[in-house]
């Protein structure tokens, strides 16, 4: 049995006679027609979907447009925008903890120099390897900044014995962001 090009559009062939038509379902015309049989996904999804879901499943589908491109290297900026400013922000307080435990050891240091010694006028006192006490190396005299470590014997600020600060991440000293001991 033959089918006409009209019959395996419509689902409708026609057995015998022309008055004698007989509906068969959409999926048994193409199957006796000798055509591929349909999957059972394009099935139920209409015709707007069926022909997207036969190039998808045939493996013959378009690439992405650039709408869609755009739209997903937009959202991969907000995403790394909002990671690199969450990292950004705790490397700056990571810095900050640095420092102020750099700030603690160099002043358990002087505590201790001094309690043998008198309060040195500058810190190269504890990196000077020839006068046999040098606990400290010249690197840890500088801040996670790259800025030397201020140091100021009498104290500037009362109720302090010295006072031992860092610029912090301006690299202004005497500016807010400075980070000292007694912080």
């Amino acid at each position: 049995m033959s089918y006409t090009d009209t019959e395996r559009e419509t689902g409708h062939a026609t057995i015998g006679s022309d008055e004698e038509t007989v509906a068969r379902p959409r999926e048994i015309a193409p199957a006796l027609s000798g055509a591929p049989p349909r999957r059972a996904l394009a099935d139920g999804l209409g015709r707007r979907w069926e022909g997207r879901v036969r190039r998808v499943l045939s493996g013959k589908t378009r690439g992405m447009t650039l709408i869609e491109i755009m739209v997903v290297i937009a959202i991969i900026g907000i995403f790394a925008t909002a990671i690199s400013y969450g990292v950004f922000t705790y490397l700056q307080k990571a810095r900050v903890d640095a420092c102020r435990a750099q700030l603690r050891k160099i002043g358990n240091v002087l505590t201790i120099y001094a309690a043998e010694h008198d309060f040195p006028s500058s810190l190269d006192v504890l990196t000077d390897r020839s006068s046999g006490f040098a606990p400290l190396r010249d690197r840890d005299l500088i801040d996670p900044w790259q800025t030397p470590i201020q140091y100021n014997y009498p104290s500037s600020r009362s109720g302090e014995l010295f006072d031992l600060c860092s610029a912090g991440p301006d690299r202004q000293p005497g500016t807010e962001d400075d980070v000292c001991l007694d912080d």
